[in-house]
């Protein structure tokens, strides 16, 4: 709220002054702010108001600015018809002027777009485009994205091995240029191509380089998306303790945050793994303190999981008598 009051300042500054690039550039970063809020009929409205005095004073290089941001508004509201047309609006002004570095962003929206619509041999013809002008104008960052996005395309395509060589390319940029953000997106793309061609210890190596760099860097939804992957591969290769070990690992990680939710499916999943390694007296500790996080969260669906697994303890060490008792408490809860 205050760094909008600063900006409103500043427009009442240049519409007093007649200063109208203030104004208009203003208004684009008032539409900045409010898009990376979520707030996107703001963020358009303002993106509108900022085109029309673009157009108003002929101001072509900002024209394009703004119908791309606006496309970029659509693209967020996955209106992605509109999004193409105000974004090929945009990048027919970026060449019309010879703005490279804006030429090679539109085509890379465009390239993100055929990908999400399931076209990916036209978003690898857009991605191939920008990487050239990338290349051109010496743009690495960007360069490595678009590499990495046409991945993503060539890994729809189940053409793992052209992924993985882009993708190699693409982690070798984001390492130059010291981006481990984009880094651990390579990471984990290279563990799910390699995963797809069964090549279990290239999958392993890479997502455990993603979880790593992840911790490091404090991203917790990478790593979690990180360490869900090798845990899943791990329990898929039957390596229980491997699996919960990464489990341990994410449950300590969810606790320092205070994730309650994925605390408490970690609790109850771990408990099944160790189950399944005979390892009973830890096992029903895990167990139970799911089924407590469960009320605490009052999610009868985890409550009901939980107490299916303690039911299934309860017959791997011989106490029957609490198994039917287990079982119509699951009942109780699914009626809830």
């Amino acid at each position: 709220d205050l760094a909008e009051s600063y900006f409103f300042q500043a427009i009442k500054i240049g519409e007093t002054n007649q200063d109208s690039n203030l104004v208009r550039d203003t208004l684009s970063s008032i539409a900045g702010v409010h898009r990376s809020l979520g707030k996107l009929d703001e963020a358009k409205r303002h993106y509108s108001r900022a085109l029309e005095l673009s157009r108003l004073h002929k101001d072509r290089r900002s024209e394009g600015n703004n119908l791309s941001n606006l496309g970029l508004i659509y693209y967020d509201e996955q209106d992605y018809v509109t999004a193409t047309k105000y974004i090929q609006q945009g990048l027919e002004i970026a060449r019309e002027i010879g703005d490279k570095r804006g030429e090679a962003n539109r085509l890379g929206h465009l390239g993100n777009i055929y990908n999400l619509i399931g076209k990916p041999e036209q978003a690898i013809t857009y991605y191939s485009e920008a990487v050239q002008i990338c290349r051109l104008i010496s743009h690495r960052i960007n360069e490595g994205n678009w590499l990495g996005n046409m991945g993503n395309s060539y890994r729809y395509l189940e053409k793992f091995h052209e992924a993985i060589q882009l993708y190699e390319q693409a982690l070798t940029i984001s390492q130059e240029v010291r981006s481990q953000k984009q880094e651990i997106i390579w990471y984990i793309n290279l563990g799910l191509t390699h995963i797809s061609l069964q090549q279990w210890e290239q999958a392993i190596e890479f997502l455990g380089k993603a979880v790593d760099a992840s911790e490091e860097l404090g991203d917790y939804r990478s790593f979690q998306k990180a360490i869900n992957k090798l845990s899943d591969l791990y329990l898929q290769l039957g390596e229980f303790r491997e699996a919960i070990k990464c489990h341990k690992k994410q449950l300590a990680a969810s606790q320092k945050i205070g994730d309650l939710e994925t605390s408490g499916n970690l609790f109850n999943v771990i408990g099944l793994a160790l189950i399944h390694l005979g390892v009973m007296d830890e096992a029903i500790i895990y167990l139970e303190q799911g089924l407590s996080m469960s009320r605490k969260l009052q999610d009868k669906t985890l409550e009901g999981s939980c107490l299916i697994n303690i039911a299934i303890h309860a017959r791997h060490v011989n106490e029957y008598a609490k198994v039917v008792d287990l079982y119509d408490r699951v009942i109780d809860c699914y009626r809830a």
